[in-house]
Order: structure tokens, then C-alpha cells, then sequence
């Protein structure tokens, strides 16, 4: 069901909208569609499957910032950092930051990482823990994240190199999130996690 969700709105917001609409009322729309859909899944697999969650909702939102959340944070800092440094002008802010990507500053920065963090980490992690060990519950819900990622590449026209280096990028992500997740039964870990990569990548890259 969300993936099928899914994959009906990417082609509309990704490849019909930005023919329609570009800049601030494009992240708007791709912003408001996101969060209605992310919330409401969210929603309804907590009322759903509510004496199944290892964390109750009021619960997730306990800021817990564990010794590997600031780990995590080094790690992805460091890596950014790295890759900046092949770059000809390392950490030099791109300066197309209000129309890049036809305007998904908010979206890519904020919105991606707090509605897909409420869902991915806030409920489908949260019901799957009490399903067997971690690593396999880490592993699919790393894997489920992913495969949200897979009709964006479509619609985007990604060659094989590109979907290769995506997925090498987003599903250790996922397994990262799930991890601090885990570890806090937090959602703000991998919430803040998932804002700060993203947020490295478009204003950097």
C-alpha cells in the first residue's frame, strides 16, 4: 500500500508539478503533500497497531540524545567533509539554493526528514522491534525506506551508476537511523540526522 501510495503521487510531484508551478509554491506543494501523507500513514498505523508498538507516540517525542547520535552526527560531518574536499571549490554554498532542484529547499532540508523520520523510524521501526532481533528489524525497515526512494529515480530518468550510488547512499542511512532509534527510542536521533545530511548535501553539493 505505500509503496503503490507512493508511487502514484512521486510521477505527480516530481514529474507533472514542476510544469505547473516552480520555486517557493513548488516546495510549498511537495511539502504539504508529503506531510499529508507521511502523517497520515503515521497516524493510522499507531491507531492501527497501537498494543503492538514498543514506543507509545507521546513517548517518541522525548528529546534523548545518546552517545551515538554524536557519534552518527561525527560520522556524517566527516564524511561530507571528505567528499568536499575532492570538490574544486570545497564547502563553497551552492548558489542556486531558492531554484535547485525547482525549488525544494524546504522540502529536501526539513520536510523529508522530519515526516519520513515520523514514519519510517516513529512507527514502522517502533512496531517491528517487537518482532525478532534488531538487525533483521533494522535491516527491513532500512530496506523499506529505500525502496521509497525507487520511483523518484524513475521518474527522474537516473542512470544505473546514479541508482547504484543513491542506494549505496540511502539504505546505510536507513540502517543509521534505525540504529539511533533503537538505541533512544527517540525520534529526534535519527529525525535530526536526516535533516542534517540532507541539508549538507543541498547546500554543499
Amino acid at each position: 500500500m505505500l509503496l503503490g501510495l507512493w508511487s502514484i503521487l512521486t510521477p505527480i510531484i516530481h514529474g507533472w508539478l514542476p510544469h505547473v508551478v516552480t520555486g517557493w509554491w513548488f516546495d510549498l506543494l511537495t511539502v504539504t503533500a508529503k506531510a499529508i501523507l507521511w502523517t497520515a500513514l503515521t497516524w493510522w498505523g499507531c491507531r492501527s497497531f497501537r498494543d503492538q508498538l514498543t514506543d507509545q507516540p507521546r513517548q517518541l517525542w522525548h528529546l534523548r540524545l545518546t552517545k551515538v547520535f554524536w557519534i552518527s552526527l561525527l560520522v556524517l560531518i566527516g564524511i561530507q567533509s571528505v567528499g568536499q574536499l575532492w570538490q574544486s571549490q570545497p564547502f563553497s554554498i551552492n548558489p542556486h539554493l531558492l531554484t535547485r532542484e525547482n525549488g525544494q529547499l524546504l522540502n529536501v532540508t526539513l520536510a523529508a526528514g522530519l515526516f519520513e523520520e515520523w514514519f519510517f523510524r516513529g512507527f514502522l521501526t517502533n512496531r517491528l522491534l517487537k518482532t525478532g532481533p534488531f538487525w533483521r528489524v533494522n535491516l527491513a525497515q532500512a530496506v523499506a525506506f529505500q525502496v521509497i526512494h525507487f520511483p523518484l529515480y524513475l521518474v527522474a530518468g537516473y542512470s544505473p551508476l546514479i541508482w547504484l550510488g543513491n542506494i549505496a547512499c540511502v539504505l546505510p542511512l536507513g540502517l543509521l537511523f534505525g540504529w539511533n532509534y533503537q538505541r533512544s527510542h527517540s525520534i529526534w536521533p535519527s529525525m535530526l540526522l536526516h535533516i542534517a545530511w540532507n541539508s549538507m548535501v543541498f547546500l554543499f553539493d
